[in-house]
């Protein structure tokens, strides 16, 4: 999935805040707001019912504990273990820790279907259930995670079981109407209960395609929504935020989950009143295990993290400025709880270290009012190593297939292009996109591959890749196009000087479209041509890391 490839290199430049525009009223700032604390080690209820006051000393606003699959049959056989849990969190002194939720999964045993009436019941049934647990715990709702790591996803229509004989269309029918009735039980329990979604109603976009990964996640919201009643929130938790440190990140986010996304649902003065935009922070982003793609996470040399303690303070203070209340801190080899991390030495073998005080203390320096912006740092020695290959397919035979039945090949564009990074975005003002910028003194950079590869690791921003071409003999008449694989994330397009298009729709999705440019007005058959390529990327990995060919239309 590319919001969580996109996460692992982000760099750490500090820029100017930019508001979100359709937020004329929105200013950021840490007050009133909650950091949750959840991963592979926050402790079991019953850890947390001996050791609250211990515990409680973390400077976290609550945790996320337990995990209960309402999707499964029967409950998984969790209803015994969920009564207990109840037992033991009513007998918990929580003190500091005032806002708890219970953890949820969407797994699923395979048999569930949207259509299949009698799971669905049941599936609503557990829903009541862990409504009315969180209440008599005293917690304020349920964390729940759309990505399905057991079973097929109940919300990809891709998997679902009547794929072949129901549109998407047919299914985000039903898995509204599906969501109307699960709020309906919460309502009987708890109906100013808090949702925290991992994933929220923004992983869709703008809903242009409802085939996509957790597509069917925003028809799920929209069902709640309409059942809702006054004080139900849902949090846009926006796991793309993992390995986040700048506020132009964070604001933009902001804008797509509540503005945006908003747009895009039928109920958008229902979703205005109960969708709250959340962040999620990853202390260890991507580290871990060397078998699976990770670098171990350094107590010995926290320069050598993804994070610094002064970054992670400042990743922190932004998520929680820029949410409207929530961000919660997902943690894998870090173990805040005993201030200590899983450090690897080869694949699968790693051995627990103290984590220095300093890395500890950045949980709670990110929550003052103001934090200074870290220095820049080159992060293509930390975190995970991504190429092109990890984004989708590079071939062409998959990246090209189907154009051919209405345009004609010509040419590949070369490899190897001339290549500027443009941090303050005064490109065009300089003139790089005239023939006359004399572009001799830039580096050499290949496309077919992320910038990433080629020492630019954690670039955000824009950047310029310009070519001179001498473009074959074209017969007239014949519309002229540039085709480009794919682009990361959005691209202006010049041939020798004039703007021929612009690629620059949704990140989630425009990093992987393949596009065309009509440069019929602009290109010279038979002669040198000047291609200029503006490039912005705003999360992740970036650049032209598809294949670039001219064609002609049919």
């Amino acid at each position: 999935m590319r919001e969580l490839v996109g996460t692992a290199l982000i760099c750490c430049l500090a820029l100017p805040f930019v508001a979100a525009q359709a937020e004329p009223g929105f200013r950021p700032s840490v007050r009133g707001k909650k950091l949750i604390a959840s991963g592979w080690h926050v402790p079991s209820i019953k850890v947390f019912r001996e050791r609250a006051p211990e515990l409680e000393k973390l400077p976290y606003d609550g945790a996320i504990i337990g995990s209960f699959y309402p999707f499964w049959e029967g409950f998984r056989s969790q209803q015994a273990a969920l009564d207990e849990f109840v037992i033991d969190a009513k007998a918990t002194p929580f003190q500091r820790f005032t806002d708890n939720f219970i953890g949820v999964e969407s797994g699923n045993d395979g048999g569930f279907d949207w259509f299949d009436e009698a799971r669905c019941a049941h599936m609503v049934a557990n829903w009541g259930r862990l409504a009315k647990a969180a209440k008599e715990a005293g917690f304020v709702g349920v964390k729940f995670d759309p990505e399905c790591y057991e079973g097929p996803s109940p919300f990809e229509y891709t998997l679902q079981k009547h794929r072949d004989t129901k549109t998407v269309h047919e299914y985000a029918a039903r898995v509204e109407a599906v969501g109307r009735q699960v709020m309906q039980a919460i309502n009987e329990h708890f109906p100013e209960m808090v949702i925290l979604l991992y994933f929220g109603p923004s992983v869709a976009g703008d809903r242009s395609d409802l085939t996509k990964w957790c597509g069917l996640i925003p028809a799920f919201v929209d069902g709640m929504l309409r059942e809702a009643r006054p004080g139900f929130v849902i949090v846009d938790g926006y796991e793309q935020a993992y390995g986040f440190r700048k506020p132009e990140q964070y604001a933009a986010a902001r804008e797509k989950m509540k503005v945006l996304a908003m747009k895009a649902s039928p109920v958008p003065k229902l979703f205005a009143k109960h969708v709250q935009a959340g962040f999620a922070v990853w202390p260890d982003n991507w580290h871990g295990d060397p078998g699976i793609q990770r670098t171990s996470f350094r107590c010995d040399d926290l320069d050598r993290n993804y994070y610094t303690p002064a970054e992670l303070a400042y990743a922190i203070h932004n998520a929680l400025a820029y949410s409207d209340k929530y961000v919660w801190q997902w943690a894998e080899s870090f173990d805040p709880w005993n201030a200590r991390a899983m450090v690897f030495r080869e694949a699968g073998k790693w051995e627990w270290q103290p984590v220095p005080e300093a890395f500890m203390h950045a949980l709670a320096e990110g929550r003052k009012a103001v934090v200074p912006p870290p220095p820049a740092r080159d992060l293509g020695q930390v975190g995970r190593k991504w190429t092109a290959a990890d984004l989708g397919p590079i071939d062409d035979e998959t990246v090209f297939a189907g154009l051919w039945e209405q345009y004609q090949f010509v040419a590949d564009l070369p490899l190897r292009w001339r290549f500027q990074t443009d941090v303050d975005g005064m490109g065009e003002e300089r003139g790089w996109t005239s023939p006359a910028f004399d572009h001799r003194s830039w580096p050499l950079l290949c496309i077919r591959a992320l910038w990433d590869e080629q020492g630019y690791a954690g670039y955000l921003g824009y950047a310029w890749y310009r070519l001179w071409y001498e473009a074959p003999d074209l017969p007239q008449g014949r519309r002229v196009y540039l085709a480009f694989g794919s682009v990361d994330e959005s691209a202006w397009v010049y041939v020798n000087g004039r703007l021929c298009g612009v690629h620059d729709i949704d990140p989630d999705v425009g990093y992987q479209e393949r596009f065309l440019m009509d440069v019929t007005p602009a290109l010279r058959p038979g002669q040198p041509n000047l291609i200029a390529v503006r490039v912005r990327n705003t999360i992740g990995v970036g650049g032209i890391w598809r294949g670039v060919k001219l064609v002609l239309g049919r």
